[in-house]
């Protein structure tokens, strides 16, 4: 085997041993459930002190959700294991496994009252526009999909994309953990 030759095996190993290995490791994670999602996506009653009885023009129904939360209330679940094609926003089988349950949570009568932001987020590789722009049409997508597939209304599901902008572990920002989409209960 000429060098060159070995060289470009060499460096085609090290290529797949970084990415090939690192893309199979985010399909072997484990894929929560729906069950899992609901619990976590749903707002903790907070404890009481005392209880008010009274009619006022604030008081919320019994049975109704509860208006919008403010940010740091807002429970949210982070999912690395929704995967798109390289450079792409197009989901992998991986991804609508993963979706399946995200979709079956929506649809609960735990979830159902709510509605949710679908976050996009990316690694540090490439430009911060490229990574805004990817970051926004992935969330879309995951976003058309559960409408599309899981019939949940349009009005409860708004996407954004952050780029790079909110790294999930800023000290290795090519890392994939980095890219993941997030979904957070906005409340009612």
């Amino acid at each position: 085997m000429s060098r060159d030759l070995a060289g470009r095996a060499a460096r085609g190993f090290a290529f797949a041993a970084t990415f090939g290995f690192a893309a199979a490791a985010a399909a072997q994670e484990t894929v929560p459930s729906s069950d899992e999602i609901i619990r976590a996506l749903t707002p903790r009653a907070e404890p009481t002190r005392a209880i008010s009885i009274g009619v006022g023009a604030d008081a919320e129904e019994p049975g109704m959700p509860p208006g919008p939360m403010e940010p740091a209330e807002r429970p949210s679940m982070s999912f690395t294991q929704i995967q798109f094609e390289f450079n792409s926003d197009q989901l992998t089988p991986a991804a609508r496994q993963v979706l399946a349950e995200i979709g079956i949570a929506l649809r609960s009568h735990e979830l159902g009252p709510y509605r949710f932001a679908i976050t996009g987020h990316t690694d540090a590789v490439g430009s911060d526009a490229y990574n805004m722009n990817l970051s926004q049409r992935r969330a879309r997508t995951v976003r058309d999909y559960l409408v599309s597939t899981f019939n949940i209304e349009p009005g409860r599901l708004e996407s954004q994309g952050l780029g790079e902008t909110v790294l999930a572990d800023p000290g290795n920002p090519t890392s994939g953990v980095n890219r993941r989409v997030e979904v957070t209960n906005l409340g009612g």
